[in-house]
């Protein structure tokens, strides 16, 4: 018989969303120990949007953030400002007036 596997019905056992990893490489890291708690939860909200292979096309829009729990634009703004500045995040594309979203990527993981 072969050996059993704890993980045998592990996807079965999950609830068919995605996960991201984040190395405890970039948790132990200065840059993101320096971070405040808006910078850090941006971040997150940031992967949240990550598939896999959209590294690159991640967007942070007001409208869009608000439905996950922002509630100022300045606040926002400024998490976002401190991402860049860590070398965390990096713009990929830059937003325009009206209706052009920027695009981010975060430096851990390869560009798609």
């Amino acid at each position: 018989m072969g050996k059993s596997s704890k993980w045998k019905d592990a996807r079965e056992r999950r609830d068919g969303k995605g996960f991201v990893p984040v190395p405890f490489v970039v948790l132990n890291s200065r840059a993101y120990l320096g971070l405040s708690a808006h910078a850090r939860m941006l971040l997150f909200d940031l992967l949240s949007q990550f598939n896999g292979s959209n590294n690159g096309t991640l967007a942070c829009p007001f409208t869009q953030m608000r439905a996950r729990g922002w509630k100022s634009e300045a606040t926002l703004f400024k998490a976002k400002q401190e991402l860049i500045a860590s070398k965390l995040i990096c713009e990929t594309r830059l937003g325009a007036r009206p209706n052009r979203v920027s695009y981010y990527a975060v430096t851990f993981y390869d560009l798609d």
